[in-house]
């Protein structure tokens, strides 16, 4: 991903924005998470048939045993490495909102029914939890990331 990332930088795919001004040349924090899945993941998937850019790396689904609680305003770099630095020994893979839900569909429809939503069930599954910090502020100033903490 962190490859992706950076040649659709180069390539003027993903661009700063008012909300999101990163420096296109800096490969230690990037573009925010809004930004890549708005400017990257969402018309990539969309491209291949609108699944998740998960899916559409493994079409047969891999087993959770990591689930990723983060808050959109990091950092994709900044994201990479503190999950990459923190994975416990043995796992194999992960859930990652961003990566595991079709991005092009409607989330709400998702996430009507908290406790049955694609988080709550990928959360039962995993062994282990990340809760991946940023530089902007608090995870748990994202409600979804404070849901997951009392899950």
């Amino acid at each position: 991903l962190r490859q992706s990332v950076i040649r659709a930088v180069w390539d003027g795919l993903i661009q700063p924005t008012d909300l999101d001004p990163f420096d296109p040349r800096d490969t230690t924090i990037g573009p925010n998470i809004h930004t890549v899945t708005a400017q990257y993941l969402k018309p990539v998937t969309a491209a291949a048939g609108g699944m998740s850019w998960a899916l559409m790396r493994h079409p047969s689904g891999l087993e959770c045993d990591v689930f990723v609680s983060h808050s959109w305003a990091e950092g994709i770099f900044e994201f990479i490495d503190k999950v990459l630095h923190s994975w416990p020994a043995g796992a194999r893979h992960a859930y990652c909102c961003m990566l595991s839900n079709p991005q092009n569909l409607d989330i709400d429809r998702f996430v009507s029914s908290p406790l049955e939503s694609p988080f709550a069930l990928a959360m039962q599954r995993a062994w282990y939890v990340l809760a991946v910090p940023n530089e902007t502020h608090s995870i748990y100033s994202r409600l979804w990331c404070a849901f997951e903490a009392y899950l």
